[in-house]
């Protein structure tokens, strides 16, 4: 669903082309959904015109097989969503809850709580891509630097939205 308006995904494909060589020649970005043609010529687009572009982000495509999902999101330390509006983001709940740190965009209340008031991750209010861009760039810096910044994100996402946790909250509220 790359190609949802409310995704924004060209927020996320215009900001990659921002980030330093520097930075972003230390880093892999996969990205996961089916996606459009107009998506897949921005990303060829993109992968023509900027070298580091071309070497360092892979459009993977929709993937129905959960364990292959698990795989990728295990190996992740970032996890971006740019959407503009979304119910809940359950993409950014599996990536945390294999340690991977969130760069979102405000795209709801439910930000609040994914983020712990903010708290955890990075969150841009700004629907832009040099904000966006900046922001991603600090959190790959950071990320690389400080291994904990991850194990917080795994820590608090398995503490607060673990299948154990939520189906013992949903238990006493229909037991009340």
């Amino acid at each position: 669903r790359l190609d949802c308006l409310e995704k924004n995904v060209e927020l996320f494909l215009n900001s990659l082309t921002m980030i330093s060589k520097k930075v972003l020649s230390k880093w892999k970005i996969k990205i996961i959904g089916p996606y459009s043609d107009d998506i897949y010529n921005k990303h060829i687009m993109l992968s023509r015109t900027n070298i580091q572009y071309k070497e360092n982000v892979e459009l993977l495509g929709k993937i129905t097989n959960r364990r292959k999902v698990y795989e990728l999101c295990s190996s992740a330390r970032i996890i971006c969503l740019t959407s503009r509006s979304e119910s809940f983001g359950i993409a950014v709940i599996e990536g945390m809850y294999f340690g991977a740190y969130p760069v979102l965009t405000n795209y709801g209340e439910i930000v609040k709580d994914v983020t712990n008031d903010g708290n955890i991750g990075t969150v841009v209010y700004e629907n832009n891509d040099k904000t966006y861009a900046k922001a991603l760039e600090m959190a790959m810096e950071n990320v690389a630097s400080n291994t904990h910044l991850c194990e917080e994100c795994r820590e608090y996402a398995r503490k607060t939205f673990g299948y154990d946790i939520l189906v013992d909250k949903l238990y006493k509220l229909l037991k009340n």
